[in-house]
């Protein structure tokens, strides 16, 4: 829901492939983050986060598919 959120004003200044890229680069970078983490509680931060991005890489992908 957060991401859906902050996808919209982010594509209406910069442009939808820009927020795109920034909400895929996001969600790469904290899945990686994600794999290393041994606290659960961290571990749960970073599912939420990318939990975020990859539904802001739909909401913005679904213009371009």
């Amino acid at each position: 829901m957060f991401g859906v959120l902050l996808i919209g004003p982010l594509s209406d200044k910069y442009g939808r492939k820009f927020a795109f890229l920034i909400a895929l680069t996001i969600w790469f970078i904290i899945s990686m983050i994600q794999y290393f983490v041994d606290n659960p509680y961290a571990w749960i931060t970073t599912r939420f986060i990318a939990g975020g991005a990859s539904m802001a890489c739909n909401t913005a992908a679904a213009i371009y598919w």
